[in-house]
């Protein structure tokens, strides 16, 4: 078990933020390493050996999926123990490239680039005098690119048998140049067939309605990435997203292929796609910046044209 006693962090601690959860604390002599501690009123629930289990998961993981996890997930690295009790554990702290201020031009606030940020911001004016943004406004390609992004770190995800879950506007963050985008509250996510660290939780507005209530699933995380493409490429923050939703949008604004990935993804389980599977057709929109592919013929001009197969899951749980 990968673990260090609270004592000896205890004097360099210095308190950065309180959420509903826990404490997170900066190591001042460490900067790049924050402490999560967690509220009193919430260790007796807390699963050791899933937080454990997502500590240790990382070990197994090929050397390129590690290297994923390291630049795109704020992932627990140790327990932090206190008399043979675990208060909570550390973290690598977040990067300032995901950082920007916002708010009053008086006293403007430093907030984190997360998903909601890249929603409200895109396309809404000029700000007026008395505000000031410096959330970057992201092109379409260029949130398209940070959709192949979020895709790219989900399929590793799931190869490794973890499970998001709780998928949201609010921990999942972003840069540009390159695009990239990170997951942190990590310790929601949880090993597949395995309980979670901590009492489940979603988010409103990104809660796979299959579920009815069960625990998330493979298929319940392309739900909310479909819902993250929406949000962010359809511009609309507040809609139910379902597939009749995603479909009204006009043609010639979202590449097709973006279209029946998002569609398909918010519909029934036994239709959605992969993770891998938004990874490749995304790399082929990429690829051809959006425009339909041309494809040689291989069949005689009279023969009737063949149809692209419809998206299939394999990994339904």
């Amino acid at each position: 078990m990968k673990a260090v006693d609270y004592q000896e962090i205890a004097p360099d601690l210095e308190r950065l933020a309180a959420g509903g959860e826990g404490v997170v604390y900066r190591l001042r002599s460490r900067p790049r390493l924050v402490f999560k501690e967690y509220k009193e009123a919430q260790r007796p629930t807390l699963n050791v050996a899933a937080l454990t289990g997502l500590i240790e998961s990382v070990d197994a993981m090929p050397a390129p999926d590690r290297q994923r996890f390291s630049d795109r997930t704020i992932w627990p690295s140790h327990l932090v123990v206190r008399n043979g009790e675990v208060l909570g554990f550390l973290m690598p702290s977040i990067d300032s490239s995901y950082y920007c201020r916002y708010g009053l031009r008086a006293n403007p606030k430093v907030v984190l680039c997360d998903w909601n940020q890249l929603i409200y911001h895109q396309g809404s004016g000029s700000l007026p005098p008395h505000m000031v943004s410096e959330v970057p406004t992201a092109s379409p390609k260029e949130r398209t690119g940070l959709v192949k992004d979020l895709a790219e770190t989900l399929a590793v995800i799931h190869r490794s048998n973890l499970i998001v879950g709780d998928m949201s506007g609010k921990n999942l963050l972003w840069t540009l140049a390159p695009a990239r985008v990170v997951f942190i509250d990590c310790d929601s996510f949880r090993l597949d067939g395995a309980p979670g660290a901590c009492a489940h939780k979603e988010s409103p507005g990104w809660v796979d309605p299959t579920l009815q209530g069960a625990p998330t699933t493979r298929t319940s995380d392309i739900y909310k990435l479909g819902v993250a493409a929406y949000r962010s490429l359809w511009n609309d923050p507040s809609s139910v997203v379902t597939p009749d939703v995603v479909r009204r949008q006009p043609a010639d604004t979202i590449a097709s292929t973006i279209v029946e990935l998002v569609a398909s993804s918010v519909g029934p389980v036994s239709s959605r796609p992969t993770a891998q599977e938004w990874v490749t057709e995304l790399s082929a929109v990429a690829r051809f910046d959006g425009r339909p592919r041309i494809v040689a013929p291989t069949t005689p001009p009279t023969a009737a044209p063949r149809t692209r197969p419809r998206l299939t899951s394999r990994d339904t749980p």
